[in-house]
């Protein structure tokens, strides 16, 4: 029977470092055969993309317009969970105009986000406010916002199947406004 054989500290310290290397590298996903599950696509509603408030008039021309909101990107990133729920992170670019009607230097705007169902059911609904300073001599701003929804979507297989639904909170008149300026 032989003496077991010894190992030099080099010989220890490089299989260490080998075996450091490659818990490293299968906790960064290298050895993760698992792919990544699509996001939920977000979507801009086309009609909702854009948004005039006018001043109270009976008139709609554009000399009566206070303030402009349009949608001018949007774009999203998701994380799923472990137990059938997903993140969703919408970004929301916008653009505002301040109109030759404006009284004030603050604008005020709603946009929504829903949430449908691989049936196009609505299952959530959010209204979120936001308020638009206007510099003094400036008629146009940007603004971005993020914003991160969480949903269950169980008892559908993927998460991709669901649907997120981005635009201005319009009043009826101004749906109406909107769907004439595009017939």
């Amino acid at each position: 029977m032989s003496a077991p054989r010894r190992r030099s500290p080099v010989s220890r310290a490089r299989g260490a470092a080998t075996l450091l290397l490659f818990v490293v590298l299968a906790g960064c996903g290298l050895f993760n055969t698992q792919q990544q599950q699509a996001c939920p696509r977000v979507t801009l509603l086309e009609e909702a993309a854009r948004v005039i408030q006018f001043r109270p008039s009976p008139v709609r021309d554009l000399t009566d317009m206070q303030f402009e909101g349009k949608i001018a990107g949007i774009g999203s990133r998701c994380k799923y969970g472990q137990t059938g729920f997903v993140d969703v992170t919408a970004t929301i670019d916008m653009i505002f105009s301040r109109g030759p009607a404006a009284d004030s230097e603050m604008g005020s705007f709603e946009y929504f986000v829903v949430i449908a169902n691989p049936g196009e059911e609505i299952i959530a609904k959010r209204v979120f406010s936001l308020d638009v300073a206007f510099p003094a001599a400036a008629t146009r701003v940007a603004a971005r916002e993020e914003l991160t929804q969480r949903f269950s979507y169980i008892p559908a297989a993927d998460a991709n199947l669901y649907r997120i639904y981005v635009g201005f909170q319009l009043t009826r008149e101004q749906l109406d406004y909107q769907r004439k300026l595009h017939r």
